[in-house]
């Protein structure tokens, strides 16, 4: 692989996520996205697929783990949020990382994301799938991360937008619309 321009990492803070149809295109082998802002980096169609991004994404994370990869600090209950390129292609995501002792309830919700494939994109963020690190990334000399799920960027915190007095509403309308996309 070519090493990244030297002024990589002004232009990697700026590169925008993908959007969620350029991701789903590249994951069912659709058409690219033309109002996705990294489109011009995809080429004139996707250029590869679903298993060829983690395939390179591996490959790219084995030379360097600093290389388009930022650790964004946003912390779940699992793991720890990054902000991921694809730097041959251009595909900007959002990675979860997490310990060895927490890899089998990433697994579970890449699962999860599987069976929610005809609403990824739409509903819920789009999910390129997950790897093994080719070698384990120190976060903040506390824990090895070995594990990373790719997804979508979903957006802001849900937390910001659901509360108490909305919840049932929120929690009907979610329902409705995964019955109407799986049955």
């Amino acid at each position: 692989m070519s090493q990244p321009p030297p002024d990589w990492e002004a232009q990697f803070v700026k590169s925008p996520y993908c959007t969620q149809d350029c991701l789903r295109g590249l994951v069912a082998g659709g058409p690219l996205d033309k109002s996705c802002p990294n489109v011009k980096s995809h080429g004139e169609s996707h250029q590869i697929d679903r298993t060829t991004f983690l395939s390179l994404i591996r490959e790219q994370l084995a030379g360097s783990l600093d290389t388009d990869c930022e650790c964004i600090r946003i912390h779940g209950a699992r793991g720890v949020l990054f902000k991921i390129r694809l730097t041959a292609f251009g595909y900007t995501v959002a990675a979860k990382g997490t310990p060895s002792y927490f890899v089998r309830h990433l697994l579970h919700e890449a699962a999860i994301y599987d069976r929610l494939r005809p609403i990824q994109g739409i509903h819920v963020p789009v999910c390129l799938g997950s790897i093994d690190l080719p070698r384990p990334y120190m976060y903040d000399g506390i824990v090895d991360l070995v594990h990373m799920l790719f997804l979508g960027f979903g957006g802001e915190l849900i937390r910001q937008h659901v509360n108490e007095g909305n919840v049932a509403q929120v929690i009907g309308w979610s329902t409705a619309q995964y019955r109407l996309f799986t049955t």
